[in-house]
C-alpha cells in the first residue's frame, strides 16, 4: 500500500498528457521510449520521497525513554559474577490457613532491585529516572513463587530506573500457596509457612538473591484469625532448586505462627473431660442397682459418640496421631472401660458377690481419674 503513491504519480502523468510525450524523447543525450520515461519518473519520485522521509526522521526529537531491545535479552555484565538481586517482602496479610489441604493464602508486597549499568545515564547518554517501563521492556530475573496453587493475582508490573542503572520493581502478590504442616502437636502447634521464590530462566551462576532487610517486614497490627504471629523473615542461604535441565536460584520468606489453643481447650478438651468424669459416676453407685449403673454407663458412651461426631470436623485429617487425637483416643478407652466395669460388677452382684463388686468399685474410684490425669498429661504434654 505504501508504494502505490509513488507509482500512481507517473501513471497519472502519462494518462493526462499522452500528447506531451512523443514516441521517443531526448533525455540527457539518450533517446528512450515512453515506458522508459515512466520508470525514470518513478525512480525520481521514490528517491525524492526517501530523502524527505529521512529528513523528517532526523528532525524528530529522540525518545528519552527508549531502551535498545538488545539490552532486554541478556543479563548485565558483572565481571563474571552473578547479578545480585535484592528482594524485600512486606507481609500485608495471611487471609486463611487450611489445615486439611495444607495451604495458606497470603497477601504480599514484593520489591525487587538489581543494577544494570547498561541503563545508567553514563551508558545511554541520558537518564531514565522519569520513565516508567513495563517489566518486559528491561532485563529482569523472572522471579516466580514456585509453591503457588493456581494463578497469582498481582498488580501491574512497572520498573523504575535510577541514573546509576538501578532497576526497581514493586508488585503486590495475592495467591494461595501450598505448605506442608506438622500437626503432631495440634492444637498446641507452631507452624512455619514458607513462600518459595525462584528464577526459572537463570542458574545460580547468572543470578543470586540477597535479602533487602530495609524492605522486609510486616504491617503493624497484622492479625491472623486463630493464630498468633511470632515472626517473619527471609532466607537467602538455601541451596539452589534442582531442575531437570538446570539449577535455579532460590529465595524463601518464612512466616512463623503459633496456634491459639484456647479455643480448642474450652470448646473441646474441657467438655471431653466432663464426659470422662461423668462415666466415672458408675463407681459410686450400688452394684446391685444394675439398671442405674447401665443407664449411666451407656449415656456416657452415647454422649462421647455424639461429641466425637462434632469433633471430627475440626480435627486435621492427617495419617498420624496428633496430641488431640491421643487425648480423644485415651478418653474413649476410659469411657468404654467404665462401661465394662459396670457390666462386671453387675454380674458379680447378681451372683451374690456384692462385696467383691464393691471392692472393685472402690479401687476404680481412684484409679480411673488417676489414669485419666496421666493420659491427659502424656497426650497434651502439659
Amino acid at each position: 500500500m505504501f508504494v502505490w503513491p509513488y507509482i500512481s504519480s507517473p501513471i497519472r502523468l502519462l494518462r493526462l498528457y499522452p500528447q506531451a510525450i512523443p514516441d521517443s524523447a531526448l533525455i540527457t543525450g539518450f533517446r528512450c521510449k515512453p515506458w522508459g520515461l515512466a520508470l525514470l519518473l518513478l525512480g525520481a519520485t521514490i528517491f525524492a520521497n526517501g530523502i524527505a522521509s529521512a529528513a523528517d526522521a532526523l528532525s524528530r526529537p529522540t525518545d528519552p525513554c527508549f531502551i535498545p531491545p538488545m539490552l532486554t535479552r541478556s543479563p548485565p555484565e558483572t565481571n563474571g559474577q552473578p547479578v545480585q538481586v535484592k528482594i524485600g517482602v512486606l507481609l500485608i496479610d495471611v487471609v486463611e490457613i487450611d489445615d486439611v489441604t495444607e495451604s495458606f493464602t497470603a497477601d504480599l508486597k514484593v520489591r525487587v532491585r538489581w543494577k544494570d549499568s547498561r541503563l545508567s545515564a553514563v551508558a545511554l547518554g541520558h537518564s531514565l529516572e522519569n520513565c516508567r517501563f513495563p517489566i518486559d521492556n528491561v532485563w529482569n530475573p523472572d522471579i516466580q513463587p514456585i509453591n503457588q496453587r493456581g494463578t497469582v493475582n498481582r498488580g501491574k508490573l512497572q520498573s523504575v530506573v535510577t541514573s546509576d542503572g538501578t532497576v526497581s520493581v514493586v508488585t503486590r502478590v495475592f495467591t494461595v500457596l501450598s505448605n506442608p504442616l506438622d500437626m503432631h502437636d495440634f492444637p498446641f502447634d507452631t507452624q512455619h509457612l514458607r513462600i518459595q521464590f525462584a528464577s526459572m530462566k537463570y542458574n545460580p551462576n547468572e543470578v543470586t538473591f540477597i535479602t533487602d532487610e530495609a524492605r522486609t517486614g510486616r504491617l503493624e497490627g497484622l492479625s491472623i484469625p486463630g493464630w498468633r504471629l511470632i515472626n517473619n523473615f527471609s532466607d537467602d542461604t538455601l541451596a539452589p532448586l534442582q531442575g531437570a535441565v538446570r539449577d535455579h536460584p532460590r529465595f524463601d520468606h518464612l512466616i512463623v505462627i503459633e496456634r491459639q489453643s484456647s479455643y480448642y481447650v474450652w470448646k473441646f478438651i474441657v467438655p471431653l473431660c466432663f464426659i470422662v468424669l461423668m462415666a466415672s459416676g458408675v463407681f459410686w453407685l450400688n452394684p446391685a442397682g444394675v439398671a442405674t449403673q447401665i443407664g449411666v454407663g451407656t449415656a456416657s458412651v452415647f454422649t462421647l459418640i455424639a461429641f466425637l461426631l462434632g469433633l471430627r470436623v475440626v480435627l486435621p485429617r492427617v495419617p498420624y496421631l496428633t496430641r488431640m487425637d491421643e487425648l480423644v483416643l485415651a478418653a474413649t478407652v476410659l469411657v468404654f472401660l467404665a462401661l465394662l466395669e459396670v457390666i462386671i460388677t453387675s454380674r458379680l452382684a447378681q451372683n451374690n458377690q456384692t462385696q467383691l463388686a464393691q471392692t472393685i468399685d472402690r479401687y476404680a474410684r481412684w484409679l480411673y481419674p488417676l489414669a485419666f490425669i496421666v493420659l491427659l498429661v502424656f497426650s497434651l504434654k502439659l
